[in-house]
């Protein structure tokens, strides 16, 4: 069983973020 620690959490709050504004980036290209 996964067990997520804060620190887990907020790492993969921020590469969720950063991937979500990658793409956005990549889709307001023409």
């Amino acid at each position: 069983m996964l067990v997520l620690d804060p620190a887990a959490l907020v790492a993969l709050a921020a590469v969720i973020g950063a991937i979500s504004t990658l793409v956005w980036s990549l889709r307001r290209k023409p």
